[in-house]
């Protein structure tokens, strides 16, 4: 669902672009529509209410896997104060998304807007 969410709109774009018809004014109103989109996709807690909503519907477990603590490393060398951080589940979920939103921002801003003074 989120992926559909994220995908849609630059899917639109990308094949407006390609198309033998499309005009700059079709091709900047697209990117200011993605553009939009994922800004709106930057509230991961909607997103997530929605998924919640669809799990419930089709009568899916909601608990996500607890990921197995790593032991802290014993030796007395510089590698010893990288201890990672175990985030929950969901913090890692939202972490990962939050990732994938702001790439593809970025990348959809220096492709149309990269030249906009």
């Amino acid at each position: 669902m989120f992926f559909s969410k994220l995908l849609s709109p630059l899917d639109t774009l990308t094949t407006a672009v390609q198309g033998c018809n499309s005009t700059l004014y079709t091709v900047t109103t697209l990117s200011e529509a993605a553009r939009q989109c994922l800004s709106e996709l930057r509230d991961l807690d909607s997103v997530i209410a929605d998924a919640l909503t669809v799990v419930a519907d089709n009568g899916l477990e909601t608990e996500l896997p607890e990921r197995r603590p790593r032991k802290v490393s014993r030796r007395l060398d510089s590698c010893a104060e990288k201890t990672e951080v175990i985030l929950s589940p969901l913090d890692e979920l939202k972490r990962e998304m939050t990732e994938v939103v702001d790439k593809a921002t970025v990348e959809l801003n220096a492709r149309f807007f990269g030249n906009v003074v």
